[in-house]
């Protein structure tokens, strides 16, 4: 039996039962930050000055005016003068003028964080620089403590979260993914991954516990003699989250992709049907999922939404005792 749901008619769910700025959910997956390697340098998103360290002589300009787009009652870009508003501490959320009392607390305490990580650079600017806000939920900006990066945040059901960041251009799904324009991050990239198809994050369909352990990956807690989950070495336990499956029987059964993550043919949560049916033209559609088949008895299991993306992505043994 595969993931879905073997004879029960299973067509995408909704868009206003899944999408709430990008956190698409399906029953077995909430979506979690897991960049992939890059290969374009994001320079033309958020200036240089930011992401380097900089001493205690820097001279504080006058407070900055932003600039504000779209229309009254719609969704707007608040584009802060360069290099954007620096925070240091709660004193300084006041001047992100135009956003939200969550948004301002979240930055707030991601400033503190930096300072308190960057005792081992006392010389260096440690704080967060604000560049762009849109009302609809996300923004962008640079987090500095000793050395710096590019950072996206988005508004979800937990509340304002970094959902991606790094010194490279963003992946083009995985901004799709979270309903961000590509225009607002600078532009993206479309990147290739090593999301499968014999192993993906760190593990191996087949893997048994202690191969699984073994890789530094977390297996929670529940009857051995009973499926359980797993959370790969590298991401953090999320509730309501599923990484993959351990089968008492089968082993590791399958495995779930985080938005960023992609399969050596470019595919990844947020990439759009055609692109999927491009890439495994050998695919077919089966109750909502493009089911690849791979090596004997393997298979990508890629569920499409009614939005026409991919709002989930699992390398999976099709014959699985887990579920179905």
């Amino acid at each position: 039996m595969s993931f879905r749901t073997g004879g029960i008619a299973a067509p995408p769910l909704p868009a206003n039962e899944v999408r709430r700025l990008g956190d698409r959910r399906r029953t077995r997956r909430n979506a979690v930050l897991a960049g992939t390697a890059a290969l374009a340098l994001l320079a033309v998103v958020v200036p240089v000055a930011f992401l380097a360290n900089r001493g205690d002589d820097t001279v504080t300009p006058s407070p900055p005016v932003p600039t504000a787009t779209g229309d009254a009652g719609v969704a707007r870009v608040i584009t802060y003068p360069e290099p954007g508003i620096e925070v240091v501490d709660q004193g300084d959320v006041g001047k992100l003028t135009g956003t939200t009392a969550e948004f301002k607390a979240f930055i707030g305490q991601l400033a503190e964080k930096q300072a308190d990580d960057g005792a081992s650079c006392p010389g260096a600017f440690h704080g967060v620089t604000v560049q762009k806000y849109a009302t609809a939920g996300y923004a962008l900006g640079g987090v500095s403590s000793c050395g710096g990066y590019v950072a996206l945040w988005a508004l979800r059901d937990a509340g304002w979260q970094e959902v991606a960041g790094g010194q490279e251009a963003f992946d083009c799904d995985q901004l799709r993914y979270y309903d961000v324009p590509a225009s607002f991050a600078g532009g993206c990239y479309d990147y290739k991954g090593d999301f499968g198809p014999a192993t993906a994050n760190g593990l191996r369909l087949g893997m048994s516990p202690t191969e699984v352990l073994a890789t530094g990956a977390t297996i929670r807690p529940g009857d051995p003699d009973q499926c359980r989950t797993v959370v790969p070495n590298g991401l953090t336990p999320e509730e309501d989250r599923i990484d993959a499956f351990l089968s008492p029987t089968l082993g590791v059964v399958g495995i779930g992709a985080s938005p960023g993550t992609k399969t050596p043919e470019g595919i990844g949560l947020g990439s759009t049907l055609a692109e999927v049916k491009a890439a495994y033209p050998d695919g077919a559609l089966q109750n909502g999922y493009w089911v690849v088949p791979l090596a004997p008895g393997t298979e990508y299991e890629i569920g499409i939404e009614s939005s026409g993306l991919v709002g989930e992505l699992m390398l999976a043994n099709g014959n699985q005792d887990c579920f179905g």
